[in-house]
């Protein structure tokens, strides 16, 4: 709503200052200010209503908001000034209704009308018509629109209006033309109204008259539309910064896993590598040399290079050498060290309760060896692949009693199985109890690898089984990830007209727009971008050298100035731009002003110019510029 206004705490009248509200059909609704609402009782005038009780806020003054159903009222204005019209031509026809509205407001009416009653039926979407009340209804309908009589002589021609599509800044409108401007309609109240903004509210200024729109009910919704085309692909975007990709842990673990961590541009790899079995204890090293030590005598013999045979060991006090015997048994005994002969049967004993290599044995048979009597600790190597209680058995694999009289058809608590087919002597050079990180922690680092090198991962695929790939495909996949995240380098930005700067993607790019100068968009030069300060730029007023016949180059700006300073015939202007307007500011002080004859006037001919005035035309063609009207500069 237009205006301000003022209220008062505990009183019911609101004042407005510059507020139409009788002219806009406000009759009711919801009053705002101050962030509370009020309902309206009645609108004494355009700047006066009442509300439905005491303002409860504090006094004050300012903007506010009316929310009512616009539509109705407008429709309701309409109806009643048709009405109007209507009655006042039937009447001086002699004819006088009883009543007129709707047939619904009619067969409302109550008590109900005498026989003769006349009903004037005034209703959106239906002809005129009477119905006349008798004792047993409604005759009708009857049409209220007599026969078409002769056709009366012209009338002088009016003022009408001149609908020219939505405001255009520049552009020169002529009174009673209307525009379109933020959503509103405005008829404009001067000739040569140029570069005069309409309001932006349903308001009237010097320039602009608001035209309200009227609304009738809301009809029905309609079907839905087809869908619109596609729109255009956008621009590709900035390419992202290289990624980086580092080796990061290397540990072991139950299965194979790799993870990237980090985000885009640095991002490392980490893997952890599946830990094999233990391997047999390998096979003893060579005897090492002898040790530094020595005897210091033998049987009272000082050395030094004493040489001890079974005739120096002694029994008792007396010197008894072992009989031929027991030294021949002897002598297939070697001793480099000193022997605990305790500590030797203690380990022959548990030799004895300890794996004893039976034979072989073969796995396909479906029953385990020993015929149910095999004792713990001993063993059978499989000679033939087989299963035998769901436990599946390899060629060299080994199985090992862990009871006495172990059975032949239990694997559980009786046997076990040593799996020697899956065992390995050593890993890239590393033997003995071997663990996959301290290899790869030990490897050669190779800074870059080569398509053809493998990685070990567990294939989620596949039950998490060990798999191989090459970084060849790591490359691939990786490069198949980051292409849908990041704009390639190898694509190309390629500019349009009116820009500068483009190129491929493998660096930053600055587009530049080449912007079109104010003698460009005087001159209208192909593929330049027009931006707001060109425009204010071309339309700045240009001095015109003045002289008995002044030369008016058309290209170089629209909006001309010139000082007489003798009796002056405008030239024709050169360098024309058809559909360009050409406004000329002249002050003639003491002389006259005459013009040559492509500017065109009508049959009214050109204006005399006794004080400064603006003269507007319209370029037509390259030799006809229109004469559009004339305007005082202040």
């Amino acid at each position: 709503m237009t205006g301000t206004v003022s209220v008062s705490g505990g009183n019911a009248v609101v004042t407005g200052t510059g507020t139409a509200w009788s002219v806009a059909l406000v009759t009711g609704g919801m009053f705002s200010f101050a962030g509370m609402s009020v309902p309206i009782a009645s609108v004494e005038s355009d700047t006066s209503l009442t509300l439905a009780y005491p303002w409860p806020g504090a006094t004050s003054a300012g903007a506010y908001a009316i929310a009512r159903e616009t539509s109705e009222a407008v429709r309701a204005a309409w109806i009643n000034d048709r009405l109007a019209q209507i009655l006042t031509k039937l009447s001086l026809a002699g004819i006088h209704p009883d009543g007129a509205g709707t047939l619904a407001e009619r067969d409302a009416l109550s008590p109900a009308p005498v026989a003769g009653f006349l009903w004037l039926r005034v209703e959106t979407g239906f002809d005129l018509a009477f119905y006349k009340r008798t004792g047993g209804g409604w005759d009708g309908p009857f049409s209220a629109v007599g026969d078409e009589g002769p056709q009366g002589s012209i009338g002088p021609a009016g003022e009408g209006f001149n609908p020219v599509g939505a405001w255009a800044i520049g552009a020169i409108y002529a009174g009673g033309d209307f525009v379109s401007h933020s959503g509103r309609t405005f008829v404009s109240l001067v000739d040569g109204n140029v570069g005069n903004t309409p309001p932006v509210t349903d308001a009237d200024d010097a320039f602009w008259m608001f035209i309200p729109t009227a609304v009738g009910p809301a009809g029905p919704k309609g079907d839905t539309g087809d869908t619109g085309l596609k729109g255009d692909t956008g621009d590709v975007g900035a390419t992202g910064p290289a990624n980086s990709l580092a080796i990061g842990t290397v540990t072991g673990g139950a299965a194979a896993e790799a993870t990237i961590t980090g985000s885009a541009p640095s991002q490392t790899l980490n893997l952890v590598l599946p830990k094999g079995d233990t391997g047999d204890q390998g096979i003893q090293g060579i005897q090492g040399p002898p040790g530094a030590g020595s005897v210091d005598s033998v049987n009272g013999d000082p050395g030094p290079n004493i040489v001890l045979d079974l005739d120096d060991i002694g029994d008792g006090a007396t010197n008894k050498a072992f009989t031929s015997t027991d030294k021949a048994k002897l002598g297939h005994i070697s001793v480099t060290q000193a022997v605990d002969l305790d500590a030797i049967e203690a380990r022959v004993v548990a030799l004895d309760a300890a794996v004893v290599l039976s034979g072989t044995w073969d796995a396909s048979s479906g029953a385990f060896p020993g015929g149910g009597v095999a004792q713990a600790g001993q063993s059978w190597i499989v000679s033939v692949a087989g299963t035998v209680d769901a436990i599946t058995f390899n060629v060299n694999d080994r199985i090992i009693a862990i009871a006495d009289n172990a059975s032949t058809g239990a694997f559980a608590a009786n046997w076990f199985k040593a799996d020697y087919t899956d065992q390995f002597l050593s890993l890239d050079g590393a033997t003995g109890a071997v663990t996959l990180g301290a290899v790869i922690a030990a490897a050669t680092v190779k800074a870059t690898p080569v398509d053809a090198d493998t990685f070990a991962l567990s294939s989620s695929t596949d039950g998490n089984g060990t798999r191989r790939t090459t970084w060849a495909n790591i490359k691939s996949t990786l490069k198949a990830y980051f292409d849908g995240l990041y704009a390639l380098a190898t694509r190309t930005l390629t500019t349009g007209t009116g820009l500068t700067g483009g190129g491929d993607l493998s660096a930053d790019r600055t587009l530049a727009v080449d912007k079109a100068t104010a003698a460009n968009i005087r001159a209208g030069t192909a593929d330049k971008v027009v931006t707001s300060d060109g425009v204010a730029g071309a339309m700045a007023w240009v001095a015109i050298t003045a002289g008995a016949s002044p030369a008016i180059a058309h290209d170089a700006g629209v909006n001309r100035t010139i000082t007489h300073s003798a009796n002056a015939t405008m030239g024709a202007p050169s360098a024309t731009k058809p559909g360009f307007p050409l406004n000329i500011d002249i002050t003639p002080g003491a002389f006259t002003t005459s013009w040559h004859a492509n500017y065109k006037f009508g049959s009214a001919g050109a204006p005399s110019i006794t004080a400064r005035r603006i003269v507007h035309f319209m370029c037509r063609d390259a030799s006809t510029f229109v004469y559009l009207g004339m305007s005082e500069p202040a």
